[in-house]
């Protein structure tokens, strides 16, 4: 600031000196004497400005001194009084260097805690966080009862401290929990073997079979406090929210014992199926996954519950033992459900036994052309240096609509992403497939 005032006023006098030397020379083509006059006075004038230079720069630095002055005054004031908590920390000694008055009042720290270790004013935040302050903020933090998102910030021409700014999100935390808890989960609930178990009963028979199930199903879904309705003669509609989903999947489902629990004079055991569908962006969409679930634990025997999200399935129970009925029925099961699944997958990967042979190689390519009817992009996962099928895998590489099908377990393993669906063909034991480290790897699996 003051090599800057002192340039300007250095300025204004050359300029000055300048304009009389100018007005002098014209003066002299008139009259010498005045011209003489001009020059002398503008001199004098000059030497005059020099002398008070000090003066006067003290004068303007003084004036500009007050308003900055003022300025980090009232910045001061402002960071002091700001509505939210601040923390400023010694990142080597881990003390804390100063805190503002809301942070003081907020966490009932006073200035006992300044030039102290910062666990004593939050022991919740670990030294590992401050230290790697560049990767862990911001946070969430539960701090007396209250939840706070902290950021961190450090001054480049002052790295040594680290400023941490704690922002009160207690209510948007409790509405995020709330939705969260709230968002409606749909299931369907089916009867296995319902023609089974009423086939060769008694009216009698039949009405007690009937109410027993509705009873049990009922009593079950009482407690989550949903909607609960038959919609067919075997299959109900259960619609609950989010936060009884744990519950249910903590005890496995208990329904499906109580349901084995029934029995038909002739020995035959009732079973339910439940399909339930989550995370969908809508209900529809939730509905549509709870069918594709349940058609997943039809296709695998029954009697079990099949949760699908938007990535995956889970499964539970599945006690009974499948009875073998290969129908057209089935078959269009499976086939949907690995249609959905495909569908909702990124890219799939196809993948046989080591030291594949005609009838791995000829399964991947079935399932390949399967999978480009969905519009996806597929790979077969083949080792041709390991390969006892070569003949067919050299006429594929010549072959410009296949030529570029094959990838090795190494690239696919580098390439492969939480979305990938890898299918699993001519083999159902995990230490004879192509690649084990890529199994291991897939978040999606399909065996056939």
């Amino acid at each position: 600031m003051n090599k800057q005032t002192d340039k300007l006023i250095n300025s204004f006098i050359y300029l000055y000196l300048f304009l009389m030397i100018i007005s002098s020379i014209i003066a002299y083509q008139l009259y010498a004497v005045v011209s003489l006059l001009i020059l002398v006075i503008g001199i004098l004038s000059s030497v005059l400005l020099f002398a008070q230079k000090n003066k006067f720069k003290k004068i303007v630095n003084s004036h500009i001194s007050q308003k900055i002055a003022s300025v980090e005054i009232a910045g001061k004031s402002s960071f002091k009084t700001f509505p939210v908590s601040i923390l400023i920390l010694d990142k080597k000694s881990h003390k804390v260097k100063w805190c503002n008055e809301e942070f003081s009042e907020t966490f009932k720290k006073g200035d006992s805690i300044i030039d102290n270790d910062f666990s004593n004013a939050l022991p919740d935040l670990d030294r590992d966080l401050v230290k790697n302050h560049y990767t862990s903020f911001p946070l969430e933090l539960e701090l007396n009862e209250n939840i706070y998102r902290v950021y961190a910030y450090t001054d480049i021409d002052n790295n040594d401290y680290l400023c941490l700014y704690f922002i009160d999100i207690t209510d948007d935390a409790k509405m995020r929990t709330l939705y969260e808890e709230t968002k409606p989960i749909v299931s369907i609930i089916s009867i296995d073997n319902y023609d089974e178990l009423l086939r060769n009963a008694t009216d009698t028979e039949k009405s007690i079979i009937v109410a027993s199930i509705n009873t049990r199903i009922s009593a079950w879904t009482k407690e989550a406090n949903g909607i609960f309705r038959k919609f067919d003669r075997d299959r109900y509609l259960f619609i609950f929210s989010n936060s009884e989903i744990a519950d249910f999947t903590d005890k496995k489902f208990p329904i499906l014992d109580s349901i084995r629990e029934i029995q038909t004079t002739e020995g035959i055991t009732a079973t339910l199926s439940i399909g339930i569908g989550r995370d969908g962006e809508s209900l529809h969409d939730r509905y549509e996954f709870a069918m594709n679930a349940l058609d997943m634990a039809l296709s695998r025997g029954g009697d079990q519950a099949v949760i699908k999200n938007k990535f995956s399935f889970e499964f539970y129970g599945g006690m009974s033992k499948e009875v073998e009925k290969r129908t057209k029925v089935k078959s269009r099961v499976i086939a949907n459900a690995l249609t959905q699944i495909i569908k909702d997958s990124e890219n799939v990967y196809i993948m046989g036994h080591q030291t594949s042979d005609f009838d791995s190689l000829g399964s991947a390519l079935g399932m390949c052309v399967a999978v480009r009817n969905i519009d996806k992009p597929v790979k077969i996962v083949i080792d041709l240096e390991q390969t006892s099928a070569g003949p067919l895998a050299n006429k594929l590489l010549k072959n410009d609509s296949y030529k570029d099908i094959f990838i090795t377990p190494e690239d696919a393993l580098i390439q492969i992403t939480p979305q990938t669906l890898l299918i699993v063909v001519d083999t159902n034991n995990p230490n004879y497939v192509e690649s084990r480290s890529l199994l291991d790897s897939a978040l999606k699996v399909v065996v056939i």
